[in-house]
């Protein structure tokens, strides 16, 4: 559901939007009628309009309205939520009801005066009536207070949208994810959305203490009255004789409203100001009645939840608490359901409904390794409240509303589902389409057992004909969230990347993330998956609930070798080793997993021998089995109250096999992969049916990364002894790859790579600057006597080496060649364009390129240049030693 954003100058119309008619089906206007309200004024129903303006979400004539599709374009889906299928229409297949008549008038009164006195009966007595006496409502009205305690908790609901997977290999067309929205459930029952900037930050489970103020006008008290009176018992209305309120009068003497209340000094300030930019000025609030102590606590929970229906010019006002925590902790609980079904589209029976959320819970009970024992269903409720008024039960805005009937129908309130280990589960059976902005599933953020709410359209399953155990990982999803849980994602990247660097929780370019583009993760577009067993959770999703059983996870460092070979059990199993937890140098922690079609998975149904595309973003496949690199979202967390939204993304590969090339979220045998700016490289060396063998490689140099270019040359100089690094601090070498190779560092190369073991330096050094003392006078002195370098010729004396001076490209040819003792020929032409055939070392660079260790650098017109006069780097110089040794 999105955040109704307002500036200042429309936050009161945004609030009152927000409180109004919670618990109250949307009326069904037609033709322009009005809905029965005071003309010009705010209607209890959320999301209506004064007369004569366009009712929100509604398009105006020629216009598309948002979120729904131009003719002739797909429709904008959302990822991970409506099952693959060709289109049908909004309505319901099952019930052919794609538009369901208006549902009939809101019987109850929308503008009342304080009811007067009973008629006379023809032939009694006149006696004189008592109003106040006679009339609960008009008892309840001179009894109301100016404001009321307004407590509540934070709920944030996770963000749903995008796009969604369509039938085939065509992607669906990209749409925005909704925004998160953060809600306050209150004590005495209904959920609220408020569009303040005080609660931009406020974190699901913290507590809000405030008050609401009523508002001041007569009728709107009236009404508040009268709709509070029929939820009361007699014994529970104030007394009948109640104190005179004095009359209003101009000059009033001000009051207070939403002052800040005692408590914890960090607490966030709701102050009117911040919800409304219309506040009441003192001679328009009504007068003072009665203290709140003179309602009985029922009366005051039954007055706030009329006021809140109804809306009108209500504010509140108060602190966010932070910190208050919800459901913290692993160890074995069992938690419970109340499942609400809003009856008006298909018609699942009770047995089904129940059966759809246990096994979502015996899900969950698997996957945490017994830390969720299970999900009771306390009772399916089936709900008639708005079967006349499908845009109630699909459209995103009325889900508080839903939410609050659905807590009342249980005799809680909504709060009650925080921190409680009680999940309140809505399901509708629609197939919403547009109307739910294409998201079959919303629900709110938690931790392992602080429960929640949620929200599922079972209907979606209709357009890819499937069954409703096919819902099962949907309600699995959005009791994921519950848990604490975000998104499973994937990152697809153009050109030849497959993973960046990621700020602000997005990857940078040339990458980004497809929301729900997992598909063997339950939290991605899994969650359509194997029917009644939806496929296992990543590794890095369980590792950071802490519900991982004991050896199923194994971490990796450098420390247990540089190049270590384990076998991957599939994730899906119950036994072994089924992922790996890398900890690398450089560029984050990253997870391994084997999938294939055994134990979890096994429902998925996948075939090998197919590639599948996930039908999110062009070019992104995955087969039935294969070893992927996941990684847990950067921005996911710990709350400050302690709630979680851990998601994770998975790193693809790129291959070309069974006809299709790009990208490959799993990567079969002989396939190697590194996240972005990793020290650590992944080799897949076999796979079978239910394991795999993959090499972990850890790069020897702190400033290489494993997807670096030239990485395997540079891990190659290493592991062969050509190259020891830098001292980089802590014990770590760097190998300083853009660096340019001094002719010191040429000689040692050279040396390591062809002296002979127990070569002995002259006594005397050949070059002038070179004495015997110097770090590689012997390597130098080898490279003298083995006629690599002659040195630089002096006027007097001997020559000089000048070990310090970089190595120049047309050198550096000239040391390989003689090194080689390689037979050399003029060239017959020029060897590269900036290199023409009477240059000086033409035969030494037309020998390099004869044999493939150098293809020189790309110029205009299709032509090649080497770059004579240019320093070698030093990832240059592994490249060029590495092919010269495998030539």
């Amino acid at each position: 559901m999105r955040i109704l954003r307002s500036s200042p100058g429309v936050a009161l119309l945004a609030l009152a939007l927000a409180l109004g008619g919670v618990g109250v089906p949307p009326a069904q206007a037609a033709d322009g009628e009005s809905d029965g309200r005071v003309p010009g004024t705010l209607s209890a129903a959320a999301g209506t309009t004064e007369p004569g303006t366009t009712e929100p979400g509604a398009p105006e004539p020629g216009t598309a309205a948002p979120g729904t599709a131009e003719p002739g374009t797909s429709e904008p889906g959302h990822p991970g939520t409506e099952p693959p299928g060709d289109p049908a229409p909004d309505g319901d297949p099952a019930t052919g009801d794609p538009d369901p008549d208006p549902g009939p008038a809101d019987p109850r009164p929308t503008e009342a005066a304080v009811p007067g006195p009973a008629d006379p009966v023809p032939g009694a007595e006149p006696v004189a009536a008592d109003p106040v006496a006679e009339d609960p409502a008009a008892r309840l009205l001179g009894a109301l207070p100016e404001a009321l305690p307004l407590d509540g908790t934070v709920v944030v609901v996770a963000a749903e949208g995008g796009s969604a997977p369509v039938a085939g290999d065509t992607p669906a067309a990209a749409a925005p994810l909704a925004e998160e929205q953060r809600l306050i459930a209150t004590d005495v029952g209904p959920i609220l959305e408020l569009p303040v900037d005080g609660l931009a930050a406020a974190a699901a489970g913290e507590r809000v203490t405030g008050e609401l103020v009523l508002d001041p006008a007569p009728e709107q008290q009236a009404a508040v009255a009268t709709e509070a009176v029929a939820a009361l018992a007699p014994e529970d209305l104030p007394a009948a004789t109640q104190p005179e309120p004095p009359p209003t009068e101009a000059g009033t003497e001000e009051r207070a409203r939403n002052e800040p209340l005692p408590g914890d000094p960090t607490a966030t300030e709701l102050t009117a100001d911040a919800l409304s930019n219309d506040a009441l000025s003192p001679d328009e609030l009504s007068p003072d009645a009665l203290s709140p102590d003179a309602l009985s606590p029922e009366a005051t929970a039954a007055v706030t939840v009329a006021a809140l229906n109804l809306g009108g010019n209500v504010t509140i006002g108060g602190l966010v608490i932070p910190g208050s925590g919800t459901g913290s902790g692993t160890a074995p609980r069992a938690h419970t359901a109340d499942v609400a079904f809003y009856t008006g589209g298909g018609a699942p029976s009770t047995a089904e409904l129940t059966q759809l959320v246990r096994d979502a819970g015996d899900y969950w009970a698997g996957q945490t390794n017994g830390a969720v024992s299970g999900i009771t269903v306390n009772a399916v409720k089936r709900v008639a409240t708005f079967a006349g008024d499908r845009a109630a039960r699909c459209d995103p805005k009325y889900l508080q509303r839903l939410w609050s009937d659905a807590a009342q129908q249980f005799g809680r309130s909504t709060s009650s589902y925080i921190g409680s280990a009680r999940h309140l589960i809505v399901l509708v059976d629609d197939g919403c389409g547009a109307l739910s902005q294409h998201s079959s599933g919303w629900g709110s953020y938690g931790t392992l057992h602080s429960g929640g709410l949620s929200w599922v359209d079972l209907g979606a399953r209709h357009r890819a004909g499937l069954p409703l155990s096919a819902a099962t990982g949907m309600v699995a999803h959005e009791i994921g969230h519950n848990l604490g849980l975000g998104h499973g994602k994937s990152r697809v990247c153009s050109g030849s990347a497959t993973d960046a660097a990621v700020r602000g929780g997005a990857p940078v370019a040339p990458c980004a993330d497809v929301e729900y583009g997992d598909p063997f993760n339950v939290m991605g577009i899994g969650a359509w998956s194997g029917g009644r067993r939806p496929p296992a959770l990543t590794a890095a999703q369980r590792d950071a609930l802490g519900v991982v059983p004991a050896g199923a996870i194994r971490a990796v460092r450098a420390s247990g070798g540089a190049t270590q070979t384990i076998t991957l059990a599939a994730a899906g199993s119950a036994t072994g080793v089924r992922g790996l937890r890398i900890e690398g140098d450089r560029g984050g922690t990253f997870y391994v997993e084997y999938r294939a079609m055994t134990g979890q998975d096994a429902s998925m149904g996948l075939a090998a021998g197919r590639v599948y595309a996930t039908g999110l973003a062009p070019g992104e496949h995955y087969t039935a089995a294969g070893v992927r690199i996941v990684k847990g979202d950067a921005d996911s967390g710990r709350n400050a109250d302690g709630t979680h939204r851990f998601g994770s993304t998975v790193v693809s590969v790129r291959d070309a096999q069974l006809g299709a090339t790009g990208l490959f979220q799993t990567a079969r045998a002989g396939r190697t992969a590194s996240p972005w700016n990793s020290s650590v490289r992944v080799s897949v060396v076999s796979t079978s049916a239910a394991s795999a063998r993959v090499k972990i490689e850890f790069m020897p140099f702190v400033d290489v990364a494993a997807s670096a270019p030239f990485a395997t040359e540079i891990v190659w100089m290493h592991s062969s002894g050509l190259s020891t690094g830098v001292a980089a601090g802590g014990g770590a070498r760097a190998y300083q790859p853009k660096a340019p190779v001094s002719r010191a560092a040429m000689a040692a190369f050279l040396f390591r790579r062809a002296a002979p073991s127990g070569y002995a330096a002259p006594a005397v050094s050949p070059f002038a600057d070179v004495p015997v003392s110097h770090q590689f006078y012997r390597e130098i002195a080898w490279m003298y006597e083995r006629g690599i370098s002659t040195g630089i010729t002096q006027p007097r004396g001997k020559p000089k080496y000048l070990p310090s001076r970089p190595v120049s490209r047309e050198a550096m040819a000239a040391f390989l060649a003689r090194s080689e003792g390689a037979a050399l020929s003029a060239p017959r032409s020029a060897p590269f364009q900036d290199v023409p055939a009477n240059h000086r070392f033409a035969r030494e660079i037309s020998w390099m390129r004869e044999r493939g260790i150098s293809t020189g650098n790309a110029l205009p017109g299709g032509q090649r240049g080497y770059a004579p006069q240019a320093s070698v780097t030093r990832e240059a110089m592994a490249a060029f030693l590495y092919r010269l040794d495998a030539r």
